[in-house]
């Protein structure tokens, strides 16, 4: 479940114009993921997105990961190239610990 701050956060932004519209794009399909806290590879996004080359989405998820908005949470080998990749998802705000001593 992603936090009500980090929607309103999101929606700041894109509204603001702040987004591309293909950034914006990025993070709806990551937004639309039922498996959201596994992520997805570049390819994957290029995949959803209709696009062909990597290129198209590679450099857009990693200047989301710099403004955070997303975050890499995991790693797999890519099918295609057998290398090992990143995986995104978008960016979880930390939750306060229970029972956390102050001592």
């Amino acid at each position: 479940m992603i936090h009500e701050n980090s929607i309103a956060a999101y929606q700041q932004q894109r509204d603001s114009g702040r987004l591309s519209r293909r950034q914006r794009a990025i993070v709806e399909v990551l937004e639309r993921d039922t498996m959201q806290h596994l992520g997805r590879t570049d390819r994957m996004l290029m995949n959803a997105l209709g696009f062909t080359d990597p290129n198209a989405v590679r450099p857009r998820v990693t200047e989301l990961v710099n403004m955070g908005f997303l975050e890499e949470c995991g790693e797999i080998k890519d099918s295609a190239t057998g290398m090992t990749v990143r995986r995104v998802r978008i960016k979880k705000t930390p939750q306060p610990q229970e029972n956390m001593e102050l001592f």
